[in-house]
This record gives C-alpha cells, sequence and structure tokens, in this order.
C-alpha cells in the first residue's frame, strides 16, 4: 500500500518504461507530419488585445483564455470573437489580486487565486457563483486542473533549492485539506517551481516536473499521479552534480547552452500520442507503444507552416493541436518571399487588425 504524500509511481518505479529520445534526430518532414491531420482551421482571436496566452481551454461552444501577463480571464467563441471578461482584479470580495491558473469542472469554470488564497467560480456566461478559502499551505500553486477519479481540482506547487515537500496536491471538496503526491527532496534549484500541470478529456491530467525524468498522469481509476515512461534524452541527460555551485537562472543558462534537459514541459495530449517540448526540440511519443518522433513542423502550403515551438495545449479535449500564427512573423516572411499572402491569410490579417493577437491553426486529427 502507498501512503498519503508517496505516489504509487514511487513504488513500482522500476515497472515505469522508458523512452529513448534523441535530441540529434531529423525531425519528421513536415508534409509527414502533416499526414496526421487535417489541413487546419484558422481562429483570429479578435476584439481585445492579449499579452500571451497562458492557458487554452476548450468548453465546447467557447474557448477559455488565461492571459498570465495580463492577470485577466477571457471568453471567445470558437470564431475568436470576443464575449467577455470574466472576474475582476481587486481586492474586496468577488475579487482577486492575482490569478495562478483555471480549470473547467463541467459547466462551472474555476479560478485559483494565491491573492488572496481562494478558489473561484463561475457559470458559462462569466457570472460569479461563488469562491471558497483553501488551505494556508497551499498558497502559490503554480496551476490546476480538474479531474481524477474522483472529480476535483488538482494543483502543482512550488519548491525551493534545498526544500521538502511535495509537488502535486489534490483538494478536498471545500478546498480546506488535500492530498499530497510526488515529493521533492533537496532539489538542486528553485526552478522546480515550473511543475506543469495540463487536462485532457475525461478526467484525464499529465503533470511534468523539473529534474524529473517521469511524465506522470491521473485519471478516472487512477486519483493518485502515475508514471507513464520515463525519458532518456541520452546525451541530453543531466549529469549528477550539474546544478552544484550555480544560481538558480544560471542553471536554466547553462543547461540551454549545452543541450542537457532539465524538464519536459507542457505535456499535451493529441489523441494516442503525448506532445511535449524540451530546449527547442519537439517529440510525439506514441502512448500505446513509447516510439517517439521528433517534429518541427507542419506544411500547408503557399509557404505555410504550423511550427511546433508555438504549441499551446487546448485543454479538456484531446483531439486537436493548436499551432500560433504570429502576424509580425507572416508579414516579414512574406516581405522576404518566404510565404505568399493568400487572400484567406490576408482576411485573418485584416481580421486581426491592429490588436496584433497569434491567429490558432487549430489541427483535427484524421480518423
Amino acid at each position: 500500500m502507498v501512503g498519503c504524500g508517496r505516489s504509487a509511481s514511487d513504488a513500482d518505479d522500476a515497472q515505469v518504461p522508458t523512452v529513448r529520445l534523441s535530441m540529434d534526430e531529423a525531425p519528421l518532414a513536415d508534409t509527414v507530419a502533416g499526414r496526421l491531420f487535417r489541413d487546419p482551421s484558422y481562429v483570429t482571436l479578435r476584439g481585445r488585445m492579449l499579452g500571451s496566452i497562458s492557458q487554452l481551454l476548450d468548453w465546447r461552444d467557447r474557448y477559455v483564455i488565461f492571459d498570465r501577463k495580463q492577470n485577466y480571464v477571457y471568453l471567445f467563441d470558437t470564431t475568436g470573437r470576443f464575449i467577455r471578461q470574466v472576474g475582476q482584479a481587486g481586492k474586496g470580495p468577488r475579487e482577486y489580486v492575482r490569478l495562478s491558473g483555471v480549470a473547467l469542472a463541467g459547466d462551472t469554470l474555476v479560478f485559483y487565486a494565491d491573492q488572496p488564497n481562494k478558489l473561484m467560480y463561475y457559470d458559462r456566461v462569466g457570472d460569479f457563483l461563488g469562491e471558497r478559502p483553501i488551505a494556508r499551505r497551499y498558497c502559490f500553486l503554480e496551476g490546476i486542473g480538474y479531474g481524477g477519479a474522483d472529480d476535483r481540482v488538482y494543483g502543482v506547487m512550488p519548491a525551493n533549492r534545498g526544500a521538502s515537500g511535495y509537488t502535486v496536491t489534490r483538494l478536498t471538496e471545500d478546498g480546506t485539506d488535500g492530498a499530497d503526491f510526488l515529493p521533492f527532496e533537496e532539489w538542486p534549484a528553485a526552478v522546480t517551481a515550473g511543475a506543469i500541470l495540463t487536462a485532457a478529456d475525461n478526467g484525464v491530467l499529465w503533470i511534468s516536473r523539473p529534474f524529473d525524468n517521469r511524465v506522470y498522469r491521473v485519471d478516472r481509476t487512477n486519483g493518485e499521479p502515475r508514471a507513464v515512461f520515463r525519458l532518456d534524452f541520452g546525451a541530453g541527460n543531466m549529469p549528477a552534480g550539474y546544478t552544484e555551485g550555480l544560481d538558480d537562472y544560471d542553471v536554466i543558462l547553462k543547461a540551454s547552452k549545452e543541450g542537457v534537459v532539465f524538464h519536459a514541459a507542457r505535456p499535451c495530449q493529441v489523441g494516442d500520442r503525448l506532445l511535449i517540448g524540451t530546449f527547442g526540440n519537439y517529440f510525439l511519443i506514441d502512448l500505446a507503444d513509447g516510439t517517439a518522433r521528433k517534429v518541427e513542423s507542419i506544411a500547408v502550403g503557399d509557404g505555410v507552416e504550423g511550427q511546433f515551438w508555438s504549441y499551446v495545449p487546448m485543454e479538456y479535449q484531446s483531439r486537436r493541436l493548436v499551432l500560433q500564427l504570429i502576424p509580425e512573423r507572416v508579414q516579414a516572411l512574406a516581405g522576404m518571399g518566404r510565404m505568399k499572402v493568400t487572400p484567406q491569410m490576408d482576411s485573418l490579417l485584416q481580421a486581426n487588425g491592429k490588436l496584433e493577437n497569434p491567429i490558432l491553426m487549430i489541427y483535427e486529427l484524421e480518423d
């Protein structure tokens, strides 16, 4: 039996399959990668200027966008038309000072506000339903998701160099307490704050964290995070003692320069594959047999390519891949003759106006 605070994956670690990823592997040709998907649909987000797309949630006939940079949450319809802002920044009741994540619980949109420390609830129209304080020991969660065996809010927690604690918590329904999983002890740098949690459909949550080559999953049958596979980056694996004598930020700079991987970030389920990114390298991993293929771009035509570096997980679904077209980049490539601005592309840019929001390229899996 695995007790509270210790993941079942730790007990069964020897059984976790290894997936080997080669940083030097040539990526799939853009035309080959394109055969996995239908031609993309395009969504121009219009009506509100975005600072960033930190989370993109699929809420059936609308999208939820959490803009961490501007500290706002927006609703857009599936054509990209702005519907409304949800919630209000401030220090009073029904307000938040800072948000760190959003999640979907059926027809309810959930905010996690770490200032003050509470969960906030909204209906599909975006109207306020209520709020609940959560235990102080769960302050400053890095993000949240909703799912698992009992349909609960899960959060990922930060850590500091030399600290001890847990990376993942499952909150009780009233938010007063929770169960903790995936301990960290004496981890080498404070960048453990980069733990990532993304939601697929049917209660599935994917979790990755720095300095741990395993990728974890929560689902309807397993309410505790279980390691699905261990990633072997070959020459990119971080050697023992690599971070000694380095400041936390210097760890990132050194690893980036030397091609050393300390985090498989932004796990994103697309059908029966999982997409992960590692310092400019992107891989699609087959969840059935563990085979992995490096990917870089998807050709669309007339010089238009979807670049995997721009992907953003579309959460609470698992059939679509979202890449972003940056208007300034499109115009620059067109000016160099490397991309043709077709009538369709021109209409997308015109619809964007002066907002310069990313244009979403939404790829649906082939049947």
